[in-house]
């Protein structure tokens, strides 16, 4: 089986994340891939990843990836562990490196990445801001984007307000557009007991 999968995705941990680029056999919603081997061996603590996009090729993956390197400027930002904004090499921080960023960040206080302060996902990546403005996708990640929001699972989501509901992850936040796929993902998997007093209380 050809490797005809490429995304990009940063992958999370409690302090730090990481972007980088996969191309695998598996649809990026089916790939358990977070981060390369050593990354996470360093990072035991990994929580989640959140794929950015999904690609026709490699290469279309890779200048997507440099792109997000770039917007967030990785490689000076305390929260990252890339060691660059180009991909084109070694682009992950050795023990040594991530030392020194260590010593020289001492005692800096860091911003607050809850909430409305995460930039992931906050307004402030509306527009203009957003590194996919102006821009579409290609048909075949159309196409696979499409495949992923129609998967068949189906989930017995519960809220002490709005009631239950039996239906897909994609299908909830159609409902209610003020959920997040990385919250809903996060109860999917266990990975947290609820999310804005939402639930998961079976599969079906």
């Amino acid at each position: 089986m050809n490797k005809n999968h490429h995304y990009v995705y940063i992958s999370f941990s409690p302090n730090n994340a990481y972007i980088g680029v996969r191309s695998s056999k598996l649809p990026s919603n089916k790939d358990t891939y977070l981060g390369s081997g050593k990354f996470v061996k360093n990072n035991p603590d990994i929580e989640w990843k959140w794929v950015y996009g999904e690609y026709f090729s490699r290469k279309e993956a890779k200048q997507a990836e440099r792109e997000l390197l770039k917007f967030y400027n990785a490689a000076d930002n305390p929260y990252f562990l890339n060691l660059t904004n180009d991909n084109s090499g070694c682009n992950y921080q050795n023990q040594e490196a991530r030392e020194k960023i260590s010593k020289a960040n001492k005692g800096v206080q860091r911003p607050d990445m809850a909430g409305k302060n995460n930039i992931w996902f906050n307004s402030d990546r509306k527009g203009a801001l957003n590194p996919m403005y102006g821009k579409a996708h290609c048909i075949n990640t159309k196409k696979k984007i499409s495949e992923a929001r129609s998967s068949k699972i189906r989930y017995h989501f519960h809220h002490k307000e709005e009631g239950s509901f039996t239906v897909t992850q994609y299908e909830l936040r159609k409902l209610f557009p003020e959920l997040s796929c990385s919250g809903t993902s996060q109860i999917i998997r266990g990975k947290a007991p609820s999310y804005k007093g939402w639930r998961v209380l079976s599969v079906s």
